[in-house]
């Protein structure tokens, strides 16, 4: 289990005794007035741009909610039964809550496949053959790619997975309550104490096996053209030689270059996988999920693997290769787009109350 900063005991559960009752109460509501919704879904459906858009939504949303209920309810009886509490008991709960970690990725990956009619292709699989350890990095373009790692990494290949990831998600009950199990980094952006947060994103790195891989999302945000310029912009003020590299890149956020790099820097041995993906951006934010940007689309996912022996061991020099790397997901990412990013379909107009009323 990784050692790391954890949050006082006390702040803890301050948090939990407001966000898990709430989400049994929202999970609650949602799974009683589910017939209620359907037959008003059904009802509207038809007259909406993307037809049942908020009808899959809101099914969505209640598997969710649902699976969190459910989720917790099984860490809570982990905690019981393998008697968590003491300190032989916490070693066997850490080893079963990996598997209920990879079950509710799987979970929220297959949620999103049904209810929003994705279909996923998915290439290099054979990069996850081997044994690691890895250094996993995954391009950030949507709220549905995150389901990938548990999904391949996790229940396809067995890979442990320790997640380094924005604060914000400790809100999340199910992943507050096995992310501090398996000794999760949530990050901090924009903290005034940097180094703290990067001495926790390193700290993934200990006692690593063959069976561990470090997942993080080296740009750190959601891609969307306003962030890019703005990241762009503050590079070019600040470091120009950077920018010139960072500028290159047109279709993903340039990566972080503070936690990511001193990863790399401090990396023992572990090989990386790059993971990326083209088509999850059409639901870049809540309200495309709503609207029914997403549905039916195309998604193209790849894993490539880089050897530890072809990694750079200087700062400098590892920068410049992870920018590059990133150049080279931007160029795949431009090749696929036009072809992948197609409008949701089918795209029919709403039906008119008034054409309907014609003989």
């Amino acid at each position: 289990m990784v050692e790391q900063h954890r949050d006082p005991w006390t702040e803890t559960w301050r948090r939990r005794a407001v966000t898990i009752p709430l989400f049994f109460v929202v999970g609650g509501l949602l799974i009683v007035l589910s017939p209620l919704v359907v037959v008003l879904g059904l009802l509207y459906g038809p007259f909406e741009k993307h037809r049942f858009a908020k009808l899959r939504f809101v099914g969505f949303m209640t598997g969710y909610f649902g699976g969190e209920m459910l989720f917790l309810t099984l860490a809570a009886l982990q905690w019981l039964v393998l008697l968590g509490f003491t300190s032989s008991g916490r070693k066997r709960m850490s080893d079963a809550t990996v598997q209920l970690s990879n079950w509710w990725g799987q979970v929220l990956y297959s949620l999103g496949v049904f209810f929003f009619d994705l279909r996923i292709t998915v290439e290099g699989l054979d990069a996850l053959e081997k044994p690691g350890p890895l250094i996993v990095l995954l391009r950030h373009a949507s709220l549905g790619d995150t389901p990938i790692g548990p999904t391949y990494l996790g229940r396809h290949f067995g890979f442990r997975l320790r997640y380094v990831v924005k604060r914000e998600l400790i809100n999340d009950p199910v992943f507050d309550v096995i992310g501090g199990r398996l000794g999760s980094c949530f990050v901090r952006r924009g903290s005034k104490n940097g180094g703290r947060e990067v001495e926790a994103v390193c700290a993934q790195l200990s006692q690593m096996s063959p069976k561990d891989a470090i997942i993080l999302y080296p740009e750190g945000t959601r891609y969307s053209e306003d962030k890019r310029a703005k990241l762009l912009e503050k590079l070019r003020r600040d470091n120009p030689s950077l920018h010139a590299l960072a500028s290159r890149l047109h279709h993903v956020m340039p990566p972080q270059l503070g936690g990511p790099v001193e990863l790399l820097c401090r990396n023992p041995g572990a090989d990386v996988v790059i993971c990326q993906h083209v088509g999850y951006e059409v639901a870049s934010s809540f309200r495309d999920l709503v609207d029914g940007r997403h549905l039916h689309q195309r998604i193209e996912v790849m894993f490539r693997r880089i050897p530890y022996a072809e990694i750079p061991t200087e700062r400098s020099e590892i920068i410049t290769w992870l920018l590059d790397e990133w150049k080279k997901l931007d160029d795949w990412v431009a090749e696929r787009k036009p072809r992948v990013i197609v409008p949701s379909v089918p795209e029919l107009a709403p039906v008119s109350l008034t054409s309907q009323a014609k003989p």
